[in-house]
């Protein structure tokens, strides 16, 4: 039986989604998409509440919970060590953060690997810009960003190329804001790269070089976001210093 210290393999969750497809509620699967598409693949049940339009967290957290119950019997996997009362089902989903203000459900990246290979999710609406390896070393990379294209509403296309190559050229892929290093958790191919200038306020056919990017934590890059227009690198720096003065 598998456990939140040893987790399921993606082959794993494919057997459960194969297991469970028929009876995952369309409010389910809605659950799992938005949770993919979010930045980091993070959520909180106050995302959930205002995404859903419920009106307290409590719904949410029985949504999640339910959710993850599913999984947590069809893998199958304890989520709670036996001598336990409790039973925190979403540990069959996602890694928790209880540092901020809100928990945060982080998702478990076999789980979302695993949505990708069995269809359920798209994998262009990724929240997790995840980075290939290649065999870029310049820091004199430009590339053009920002065309908008027609999908089901307007969008801004990003560079996957100059994304990777912001990865390879960099010294170290600690999060330029708080240090934290995401690759030594969840391995190198996992990377944010967030861009200084937000894409919606890119001209048609802007280029967009790599000093224009920053590798970022998907802590960091999700407190950035919350804000409109989003926060600066060091404005994120001085409320982390501000909390820990």
């Amino acid at each position: 039986m598998f456990t939140p210290e040893t987790p399921p393999a993606q082959s794993d969750y494919v057997n459960a989604i194969n297991e469970i497809r028929e009876s995952l509620s369309e409010r389910s699967l809605k659950v799992l998409r938005f949770q993919f598409q979010q930045p980091g693949r993070s959520v909180t049940s106050q995302d959930l509440r205002d995404h859903f339009g419920y009106s307290s967290i409590g719904a949410s957290n029985l949504l999640y919970g339910n959710l993850g119950k599913q999984f947590a019997v069809a893998l199958p996997m304890q989520t709670e060590p036996e001598d336990s009362s409790r039973s925190r089902y979403w540990k069959a989903l996602a890694t928790g953060d209880g540092s901020g203000e809100h928990f945060i459900w982080i998702m478990r990246p076999e789980l979302a690997n695993a949505l990708v290979q069995t269809s359920l999710v798209d994998p262009s609406t990724d929240g997790l810009i995840m980075v290939p390896d290649i065999d870029v070393h310049t820091s004199s990379i430009s590339a053009v960003e920002g065309r908008q294209k027609l999908v089901i509403h307007l969008v801004r296309e990003r560079s996957r190329s100059i994304v990777s190559a912001k990865k390879a050229s960099a010294e170290s892929l600690a999060c330029e804001i708080c240090g934290f290093d995401s690759t030594a958790v969840y391995g190198e191919e996992y990377c944010e790269v967030h861009h200084l200038t937000p894409l919606a306020e890119l001209k048609e056919d802007a280029e967009t070089s790599l000093d224009d990017l920053a590798i970022i934590c998907a802590n960091c890059h999700r407190i950035i976001h919350l804000y409109s227009p989003p926060l600066t690198l060091d404005q994120v720096r001085e409320k982390i210093n501000d909390e820990l003065s």
